[in-house]
Formats: C-alpha cells, sequence, structure tokens
C-alpha cells in the first residue's frame, strides 16, 4: 500500500499539476463570476470554466511548453491522470451527488423511472447505432454516452473495452 501511494503521489504532486491545478481554479473562479451576467447566465459557471480552459490551452501550450522536453513530458502525463483516473473520479462524486439530492428532495419514486430511462436510451441508441452498421464497441461508447451523461460517460466507459483489432 505504501509503494501505492509513493508512486501515485510523485505523479499528482508535481510543478506540471501544480500549474493545471491553478488554472482549473482560476478558470473555474472566473466562470462563477460570470455566470452573474445575463448572457453567461445561460451556460452556467461548469460551461464557461470549460470554455476557457479550451480557449486558454493554446497560449499556454506555447508559453509554459513550448520546445522543452521534460514540460511536454510532464503535461503529457498530468492530462493523461487528469483524463484517465481524476476524470473517473468526478463521474463517480457527481453521480452520487446527483443520486442524494434527488433522493432527498424527489424521494425513491424516482429511481425506478430514471433507471427505466437511462436502460431505454442505451438499448435504443445501441440499436440505432447497430443498425447503422457502427462496430460494437463505438455503438456501446455512444450509447452509454448518450444515456448517461455524455462526453464524461464516453471517457469512463473506453477505458474499461477493449476494441478487437480489426483486419
Amino acid at each position: 500500500m505504501r509503494e501505492f501511494c509513493t508512486k501515485w503521489w510523485k505523479r499528482i504532486a508535481t510543478t506540471d499539476m501544480l500549474f493545471i491545478a491553478v488554472l482549473t481554479l482560476i478558470a473555474s473562479f472566473v466562470g462563477t463570476f460570470l455566470k452573474q451576467f445575463d448572457g453567461f447566465s445561460l451556460l452556467g459557471p461548469l460551461i464557461i470554466a470549460l470554455l476557457i480552459g479550451m480557449v486558454i490551452q493554446f497560449p499556454i501550450r506555447s508559453l509554459y511548453v513550448g520546445a522543452n522536453d521534460s514540460r511536454k513530458a510532464g503535461v503529457k502525463d498530468a492530462a493523461g491522470l487528469i483524463s484517465n483516473k481524476l476524470l473517473r473520479l468526478g463521474i463517480i462524486l457527481l453521480g452520487f451527488k446527483l443520486n442524494l439530492q434527488v433522493l432527498f428532495t424527489q424521494g425513491i419514486k424516482c429511481l425506478p423511472i430514471a433507471a427505466v430511462i437511462v436502460t431505454l436510451v442505451i438499448v435504443v441508441t445501441y440499436l440505432i447505432a447497430r443498425a447503422l452498421k457502427v462496430s460494437p464497441m463505438l455503438a456501446i461508447l455512444t450509447a452509454g454516452g448518450t444515456g448517461i451523461c455524455g462526453a464524461a460517460a464516453v471517457m469512463g466507459l473506453s477505458g474499461s473495452i477493449t476494441v478487437p483489432e480489426e483486419d
């Protein structure tokens, strides 16, 4: 267990992860501030922060990373860790929060309805994708993303599915 914790601490406690965390925090604060204005209130702070992140990635790559190979490798490792492990953790925590929120406000009666709707959407999307001659693995990723929560679900599912080699 100690070896596991040491390995993960070395991956997380880097200057590149700190840099990315600070930028994410700043984007979150700016998104929260901007949501109070009329045009931005429709989007919400999370979408605003995501848009800020997409816009600032290009100057950051050229200014921070540049031609420095060690920084390039560090940022790539940090981005891989975030998109693979931390995104899955975020999906789990978001789902946990939403489920508790629904349970406390709407009661237990919503759970069967939600289960039926999510299952139905996944099955129907999978069948439509297969009817359009989409590969089974891509069809299940699309169905999972559509039925659960979008791109975050696809990212979470993609690590669990092995795609066979095509001939």
